[in-house]
């Protein structure tokens, strides 16, 4: 009876996917531009959708074109910024703290190869 319950136990184990992935920072995630206000920008990430609001001097990320930038923490938590890439092709390692956060959806990003990719964004 043991050995029955810990093979059903390995097997459900095999079967749940393994979210802890989502949960590493930093992680890519995209921006585009705010739906109502050129304040606000749109988050995607792997746990879901956000408005968000950047430091003042993030002048390439707060432009909200829809570009892939780098989730250094939780959206919700303190000390949480985006960075763009070092790949990018302007501002390249800017870094803007998130000052406000808003939820907007459980909706996942659009990944490729289980990234955040804008150009899968809809």
């Amino acid at each position: 009876m043991r050995r029955t319950l810990i093979a059903i136990a390995a097997a459900a184990l095999a079967l749940v996917p393994l979210g802890g992935f989502a949960d590493e920072y930093p992680q890519q995630a995209t921006v585009g531009a705010g739906p109502s206000s050129r304040d606000w920008l749109a988050l995607f990430t792997l746990q879901g959708r956000w408005a968000v609001q950047v430091g003042d001097g993030c002048p390439w990320i707060a432009s909200g074109m829809g570009m892939n930038v780098m989730l250094t923490a939780p959206v919700d938590e303190d000390g949480a910024a985006l960075v763009v890439p070092d790949s990018a092709e302007f501002g390249a390692g800017e870094s803007c703290p998130i000052t406000a956060h808003i939820w907007q959806s459980a909706e996942p990003c659009g990944t490729h190869d289980g990234v955040c990719d804008v150009a899968y964004d809809t």
